[in-house]
């Protein structure tokens, strides 16, 4: 009978060497391998469930626009990356606390492809996951939005930080691969969003300066919106030089303290270039300038706006926001049906956009996106009328809010958001205030015709400051 003996293949044996097209080959399959069989699958769906219901928590409710969830997937990563980056700590330290290193080093690839298969697989770690949580809120919001498409390049910001995590976990798996790997990945990739989003309260140049993808995006959420076209975010792209130049200069450093070479060094330094030029350009770029500067100078988003005649008032939207516009109409036709063919009082209005918002008078009107409150549209509508509401033109006189406040009454909004229009906390203010609501009930219980009859006999003493209270029916 002939006896079988295995023998051991050392570490750095030297195997012949294969054409590049072979180590590709070969690269890919261990790639692959690697994937599979690094014990991390099951907690992937774990990891893209929290993603997400913390991508829909940022998102809220209401009006769902491209670029509000473009950047709340992005933002993501301060949840998925950290646990990708633990996944990744304990799967690149896995092979080596179980003694099963030789798979890699049969494999006829040198020691530094070896690793770097490692890397690739920490890599591909990050991407599912934050891809399949991409996947499910992008095909949830396909069906709530109603026009425009996500914007490619705050999507991919997020995916680059969440590669950049996964590495740091892989680099310390390789390094300690201990059970505690996984925490210490977590603790310092989390720690490091943290310390950020800390950082950027020390002072107006420390924010402006920031070197965090979250603050980026916190900066972008007010301004980045329908209107503005996604191919122009130069803070995004500077972000992203930055990352993904810390991403090689993770892996480059790792291989060239593990496996001696000239090649290897040369990488190092090539990557330590690389991030060194993304943090300068992060640091003193476009971030350097107030953010409004550069967005209101930038090529804007090309659009149509909806417009619907309603008889009384042409109302017109954009048209991301054509899942409210019913309602908008509606309120509209009952504002305008009160005051139309007065003086001054516009035929046509048009949603404006956030940085537009000191341009705000008559005939424009601001919508935020999120929950549409009655309440609020129906402040935005009726400053259309009465632009002083929003703090332009001039302060309103009693005699005026007692007309806004029948206006919000009859669209079903809220009057009494009236009383937190100007300076009327004091207490010597409270029996004015009362005043004004007393007022706003007479003269909503007056008949429609003796209404009209009133505004338009009235409308331009009214309108010039010239009523008190004592003036109105």
């Amino acid at each position: 009978m002939t006896m079988q003996m295995s023998v051991p293949i050392e570490t750095g044996t030297r195997f012949p060497a294969l054409p590049v097209r072979s180590q590709v080959r070969r690269f890919g399959q261990l790639f692959l391998r690697n994937l599979w069989r690094s014990g991390v699958m099951p907690l992937l769906p774990v990891v893209i469930a929290i993603g997400v219901w913390y991508s829909r928590l940022l998102i809220g409710e209401g009006v769902v626009l491209w670029s509000e969830v473009s950047i709340s997937i992005a933002m993501v990563y301060a949840i998925v990356g950290p646990l990708c980056a633990g996944l990744a700590a304990w799967s690149s330290g896995r092979s080596r606390r179980r003694h099963m290193d030789d798979q890699l080093q049969a494999s006829a690839l040198p020691g530094w492809q070896q690793d770097l298969v490692t890397f690739a697989t920490a890599a591909g770690i990050g991407i599912l996951g934050y891809a399949g949580m991409m996947i499910i809120i992008l095909g949830w919001s396909a069906m709530k939005t109603t026009w425009g498409s996500p914007y490619g390049v705050v999507l991919l910001s997020g995916l680059c930080v969440v590669v950049l995590f996964s590495l740091i976990g892989a680099a310390i798996g390789m390094v300690w691969p201990n059970h505690l790997a996984s925490l210490l990945a977590m603790a310092l990739t989390g720690g490091s969003v943290a310390l950020g989003n800390t950082i950027q309260n020390y002072s107006a140049e420390a924010n402006a300066r920031e070197l965090t993808l979250w603050n980026t995006l916190l900066n972008l959420r007010d301004g980045f919106n329908p209107w503005v076209s996604d191919r122009v975010v130069p803070e995004l792209y500077e972000n992203m030089l930055m990352i993904t130049g810390l991403g090689a200069l993770v892996v480059a450093l790792v291989l060239a303290l593990r496996h001696r070479s000239p090649f290897l060094t040369g990488a190092l330094i090539l990557a330590v270039i690389w991030a060194t030029t993304g943090v300068f350009v992060t640091a003193t770029g476009s971030r350097s300038q107030p953010v409004a500067g550069w967005m209101a100078s930038e090529t804007t988003a090309s659009f149509a706006y909806a417009c619907n005649d309603r008889g009384v008032i042409d109302v017109c939207l954009h048209p991301a926001w054509g899942s409210v516009q019913p309602l908008v109409d509606e309120m509209a036709e009952q504002i305008y049906t009160l005051v139309s063919g007065l003086g001054g009082v516009p035929s046509k209005i048009v949603q404006i956009s956030t940085s537009d918002l000191d341009a705000r008078g008559d005939g424009t009107f601001y919508m935020p996106s999120g929950r549409i409150m009655r309440s609020n549209l129906g402040f935005s509508l009726v400053a259309t009328v009465f632009p002083e509401i929003n703090g332009s033109g001039g302060v309103m006189s009693d005699a005026e809010m007692v007309i806004v406040g029948w206006l919000l009454d009859e669209a079903g909004a809220n009057p009494g958001m009236l009383l937190h229009i100007g300076p009327r906390y004091q207490a010597s203010a409270v029996a004015r205030q009362q005043d004004i609501e007393k007022a706003i009930d007479r003269f909503s219980a007056l008949p429609p015709e003796q209404q009209h009859a009133w505004l338009e006999a009235n409308w331009d003493a009214l309108r010039a400051g010239e009523l008190t209270l004592k003036d109105l029916p």
